[in-house]
């Protein structure tokens, strides 16, 4: 997990890599809503979607968990998609 102020100087953006986004499943901790509670935004990055769909294929545990919730930070007020190829 990385963290930055975006160009918005009261919004720091929290950018979540695989492991953090496994949290939820392995330890029943909501880390989307701890940090929004902290001030945060949450973000991922595309490669970060695309290892989960691949762990999900191959059966990995709370992969397909960890996929949903970086789709709802794209939703989340059309803020949280960080795409940088």
């Amino acid at each position: 997990m990385a963290a930055y102020w975006s160009g918005n100087a009261h919004q720091m953006i929290a950018i979540l890599d695989t492991n953090a986004l496994l949290i939820p499943w392995h330890f029943r901790i909501d880390v989307l809503e701890e940090l929004r509670g902290l001030g945060f935004v949450p973000a991922t990055i595309e490669p970060v979607r695309r290892e989960l769909s691949s762990l999900m294929k191959n059966g990995s545990a709370g992969a397909g968990v960890a996929l949903h919730l970086s789709g709802e930070m794209s939703n989340h007020r059309n803020r949280g998609w960080i795409d940088r190829r």
